[in-house]
């Protein structure tokens, strides 16, 4: 988890170190050994270190596939492998034992293992851009429903690398970029970032400002401490830590350009041009259309 942990924020080498560590402690036909290999396969493939990683992943097969929910990690780091190396059919198999895994296991879950996110990749490298898409957006449904920042700038991500329209993309892509800044996570930004100038877009800086900025979490943390309740108040009305409100107002007062919570009412009634482009209305998972697909790519809609 250290590894997980260090990689979400950017330090891939730690990553590497760690994973290297955990696996140590975790020899073959240990619960966690899975797990750990494939923070391993993350990293190296993230330092550029191609050949070691697929060495890793190829190791990696010496051991029978296991039941335990770590299994699905390892199955979507060999997807990842497989897929940098251009072998997309042998990637979806990695992918659908993933997804098998997760859902017999009742853990479907992207925060987990965002599996529906890397098959959308795939199967847009393969030409079925109707599944990519159907795929894309059922993970972003789920992952809005989890309410993750994180998770869901990851599959804001990878819509955004979808739609054939530039002006579709840039609003998913800026709004990836928007909550993995917000989360601390520096490679999901920085892959956001790019797929973002890719459509075009020309940001006079990363880190967008103002009130379309705030996420729905910090919005609401102002709009409580603009009415003057303090910040013990603010997180026992929303189940939080005082530490939590106290960095979320940190960030809001960053984005609004304010020096503290007195500016808060006039900061947040004023309008500024949206950071993103409007929202389209939320996608709905598309279980009536009928293609032949992998029955573990099926659209579930649940």
């Amino acid at each position: 988890m250290r590894a997980k942990i260090a990689h979400r924020t950017g330090d891939i080498t730690s990553a590497l170190s760690l994973g290297r560590q955990a696996l140590a402690l975790a020899p073959p036909g240990r619960r966690y050994q899975p797990y750990a290999t494939a923070q391993v396969i993350h990293a190296l493939l993230d330092l550029g270190a191609a050949e070691e990683a697929d060495h890793v992943c190829q190791a990696s097969y010496q051991s029978p596939a296991g039941s335990h929910w770590s299994w699905s990690a390892l199955h979507a780091a060999r997807a990842r492998n497989h897929h940098a190396r251009g072998d997309q059919h042998a990637a979806l198999d990695e992918l659908g034992a993933c997804a098998q895994l997760m859902r017999d296991g009742g853990y479907d879950n992207p925060a987990l293992v965002p599996w529906r996110s890397h098959a959308a990749l795939v199967h847009q490298r393969l030409g079925d851009h109707d599944t990519a898409m159907d795929l894309a957006e059922e993970e972003l449904v789920r992952a809005r429903r989890r309410g993750a920042d994180h998770t869901i700038a990851t599959s804001l991500r990878i819509l955004g690398r979808l739609p054939p329209r530039a002006t579709e993309a840039r609003t998913a892509l800026c709004q990836a970029l928007d909550l993995a800044d917000t989360s601390g996570a520096a490679p999901l930004s920085e892959r956001a970032y790019r797929a973002f100038l890719a459509t075009g877009a020309r940001p006079r800086r990363r880190r967008q400002s103002g009130v379309s900025a705030l996420t729905e979490r910090e919005h609401r943390i102002a709009s409580l401490a603009a009415t003057g309740m303090d910040n013990q108040a603010i997180a026992s009305a929303l189940f939080v830590s005082r530490r939590t409100v106290e960095f979320h107002l940190t960030h809001v007062y960053r984005k609004l350009a304010i020096d503290g919570r007195a500016d808060l009412g006039t900061a947040l009634t004023t309008s500024p041009s949206p950071a993103c482009p409007p929202s389209p209305a939320p996608p709905t998972a598309t279980a009536d259309k009928k293609r032949s697909v992998h029955p573990a790519f099926e659209v579930s809609g649940g």
